[in-house]
């Protein structure tokens, strides 16, 4: 049996070594899957097959995993000093008396995302490639902690309290007052700049319902990329990986926390899927805001740090 699983093995690396592996992602998942049954019935590890997945971390996803990551983004002056007007206006009047708009807040998070990967391309990390596994904890640091200094309403989550993920994973939201057709409305923005870490061809096929978790040895099932079937499960997922950040609509709420929910549940346990059925939009949203925490990194790890955390104050100058 030995020499099957090496003959599948020889098989993913081949397609490793193929420049158009990008784009074989089924091919790879039924490659992995076949490894991972196999090795299961016969209960057999092979250090070569945890080598391969590990070198194939960052080679191929299961949809398009592309951020919309540019350096050195302008940065939006205008709409942050509006943004600081629209702040301190509703805290005088202790109610939602200005906002910004949508547009404003879209462009505005979009430089906030941006800074929060040019932090992460700083440790030396090729964001063109990298799958961010391993990030999330400096992301939700980089990005929720500038919009909470700003004095928006922010929170900081983890997909284990959140969702009962079996595993850890770091993100959070923002409110962002919004003026549209007169009127003045709080619109919460799902924030998770490393989400893409979920959608790796590696860790999304049917046979990790059969692998040893590497770090705790347990079987529990893919990521919640696997689990993202239907277009519009897809399309949500690429867009929160492009942006990096969502409105968090019913919608979204629904898809982002129903997928860590399925990936926590093995193999045996499948009947769960039909209770996570039965969860809305409005549950993972009070779900969120109810197991809000703190940072899942210590701001005081940030001490003396070069990435960059404040958002910059755009004093006018006195006229002499």
């Amino acid at each position: 049996m030995k020499k099957e699983l090496t003959k599948i093995l020889d098989k993913i690396q081949d397609l490793y070594n193929d420049e158009n592996v990008a784009m074989k992602q089924k091919e790879l998942s039924d490659l992995w899957t076949r490894y991972y049954q196999l090795a299961f019935s016969y209960k057999i590890e092979l250090q070569r097959a945890y080598d391969l997945y590990l070198l194939g971390e960052n080679i191929s996803y299961v949809v398009d995993a592309k951020i919309s990551y540019q350096e050195n983004l302008e940065i939006p002056v205008e709409i942050i000093k509006n943004l600081r007007k629209v702040i301190e206006n509703n805290k005088k009047e202790n109610d939602l008396s200005s906002g910004v708009s949508m547009e404003e807040a879209k462009i505005f998070l979009t430089w906030i995302i941006n800074r929060t990967w040019q932090n992460l391309s700083y440790l030396g990390i090729d964001l063109s490639k990298n799958s961010l596994n391993g990030f999330c904890e400096i992301a939700q640091v980089t990005s929720i902690y500038p919009l909470e200094k700003l004095g928006l309403t922010v929170t900081k989550n983890t997909a284990e309290d959140s969702f009962g993920y079996c595993f850890h994973h770091a993100f959070g939201t923002v409110e962002i007052p919004i003026l549209e057709n007169g009127r003045v409305r709080n619109q919460s923005f799902l924030i998770d700049p490393t989400y893409k870490q979920f959608f790796t061809v590696v860790r999304c096929n049917l046979g990790r319902f059969y692998a040893k978790e590497e770090n705790t040895g347990k079987i529990v099932a893919p990521d919640p990329g696997y689990f993202m079937k239907t277009e519009e499960e897809k399309e949500m997922s690429k867009q929160l990986i492009y942006n990096g950040y969502l409105p968090l609509t019913e919608k979204v709420a629904k898809i982002y926390g129903s997928g860590f929910q399925k990936a926590s549940v093995s193999l045996e346990n499948v009947s769960d899927y039909d209770q996570i059925r039965l969860f809305t939009g409005k549950d993972y949203i009070q779900k969120i805001k109810e197991t809000a925490g703190d940072y899942a990194m210590p701001l005081e790890d940030f001490e003396g740090n070069y990435l960059e955390l404040e958002i910059p104050n755009f004093k006018k100058h006195s006229k002499r």
